[in-house]
């Protein structure tokens, strides 16, 4: 099972596709395109133009796209909301956003991302003309690309720099292209601010500018955060920067560490996996990591969170819902087979167990050679040995004098000490003598036998001391019910 990934980098003067193919267990650079194309052919169509180039020689429909517009044509804001839910967020950013839009933002498609979720949080948000974002997004539905995913410029890359375990805690990125240079301060892991820039007339006045600008940018966001913001390292991106040992010039001017990074994936993760003629990292990397948020579900700015269809959504994830389907069923067949199995096996123990009463049955009771149901016929048997054994009802209201004998021996229970000598039972009463420890002990006997109602009453007869002045005898009459 894989899925089929499209990393879309637009740019002024340059639209680069990526292709990743990922399974389970590995993924791969497949296929990867760079077009470019002027300015002036953008505004007559020249994005369409490019993207049909593009799908001559790449397959570009039936993949989960993710694209990025060009950074210059997002407005960026840092925002402070006094709540941390998102959906909340969402909710009154139109609001937050409108008063530092030059136009209405009924205009405008807005998003944002986090950079601190607190009582008080501060995000990032990000706003695009909505004409702007029908054309781009026409241009591509017709050459088969119904994104996911619409985000600003090399955001993808500055999140998978972030990401990674070398970066600084406190970073500032330089994504430069033909036209433009895109500053990212990055801190903690998070997108903290995006900054575009216009390139220098000149090489070396755009590296003096650049400088410059860099050291603003930082100023303006010690400013806005009244926090101090000391960068690690500056790193250097995309293909714009062509200046022998820029680097070094930056590094002098700004009095900090300069790298120049073109490989933010893990290493030989998301490689191509074979040679490319295409490949170049510097105006790859960031269709390759717009390709990689999607894979990952990173969070981003999003400018169409919401224009993707069910029908999308199932031709993107079919092979996904096919195979959670296949192990759903798998999982009630299983089920069903351990419920069935259970089923025979308690009906062969059932077996098993009546087979074993009527054996115990026949032993029992030799004489009955007609055996339909053991259990009951062995209860009705067992009913007439215990009514033959205890006799007929001798005494009045039909009590057997086994009932007489149970309930004077349970009335009095087992905690009193009391010793019976002598029982009759007539048909209307029922005499007992006996001796006990004290005449109290008699009054409770005499009340204990009262409370069963086989007696209707208890009478006492008499109640003496013994000769040895230690017991006391007694005699009770029961009058049966």
């Amino acid at each position: 099972m894989s899925r089929t990934l499209l990393g879309l980098d637009i740019r002024h003067d340059t639209v680069t596709a990526v292709v990743v193919q990922a399974g389970m267990k590995q993924r791969h650079i497949e296929a990867c395109k760079s077009v470019s194309f002027s300015r002036e052919a953008d505004e007559e169509g020249g994005l369409g133009e490019a993207l049909a180039r593009i799908g001559e020689e790449i397959e570009l429909s039936g993949a989960v796209s993710a694209v990025s517009l060009p950074a210059d044509r997002i407005s960026y804001r840092n925002l402070e909301v006094p709540f941390r839910d998102e959906r909340k967020i969402a909710q009154i950013l139109p609001f937050e956003m409108e008063p530092a839009m030059a136009g209405g933002i009924e205009e405008m498609a807005v998003d944002f991302m986090p950079v601190r979720l607190a009582e008080s949080s501060e995000i990032l948000a990000g706003a695009v003309d909505k004409q702007l974002l029908e054309d781009s997004l026409a241009a591509l539905i017709a050459n088969g690309i119904d994104p996911v995913v619409i985000t600003a410029g090399a955001l993808p890359t500055a999140l998978s720099i972030a990401r990674m375990a070398t970066t600084p805690e406190r970073t500032v990125l330089v994504d430069s292209d033909e036209t433009h240079h895109t500053l990212y301060l990055i801190e903690s892991g998070r997108i903290a601010l995006i900054r575009p820039l216009h390139r220098g007339k000149t090489p070396q006045a755009d590296i003096h500018a650049l400088g410059n600008n860099i050291l603003r940018t930082i100023t303006s966001y010690e400013e806005l955060r009244e926090i101090p913001f000391e960068p690690d390292m500056v790193l250097l991106t995309g293909y714009g920067i062509d200046v022998p040992a820029a680097e070094k010039r930056v590094s002098e001017f700004l009095e900090l560490p300069v790298e120049r990074i073109d490989c933010v994936a893990v290493p030989n993760d998301l490689e191509p996996v074979v040679s490319l003629e295409e490949w170049n990292p510097c105006r790859t990397q960031n269709a390759r990591a717009l390709a990689l948020t999607e894979l990952e579900g990173w969070d981003c700015l999003n400018f169409r969170k919401r224009g993707r269809s069910l029908k999308r959504q199932w031709r993107d994830y079919r092979e996904q819902f096919i195979a959670t389907g296949v192990l759903v069923a798998v999982v009630l067949a299983l089920f069903l087979g351990g419920y069935l199995y259970a089923g025979r096996s308690l009906k062969d123990r059932q077996a098993q167990l009546d087979q074993e009463l009527t054996t115990l049955f026949k032993k029992t009771f030799p004489e009955v050679t007609n055996i339909v149901d053991p259990v009951h016929q062995m209860k009705t048997r067992i009913e007439e040995m215990r009514q033959a054994a205890v006799g007929a009802p001798s005494v009045s209201g039909g009590h057997r004098a086994i009932d007489v004998l149970y309930a004077v021996s349970s009335g009095i229970g087992n905690e009193t000490d009391v010793e019976l000598t002598r029982l009759v039972i007539s048909p209307d009463s029922v005499l007992v003598d006996g001796d006990t420890a004290g005449f109290e002990e008699v009054d409770r006997i005499k009340n204990q036998l009262e409370q069963n109602e086989i007696f209707s009453a208890v009478t006492i007869s008499s109640a003496n001391m013994d000769k040895s002045g230690k017991r006391v005898r007694f005699k009770l009459k029961l009058q049966l019910s």
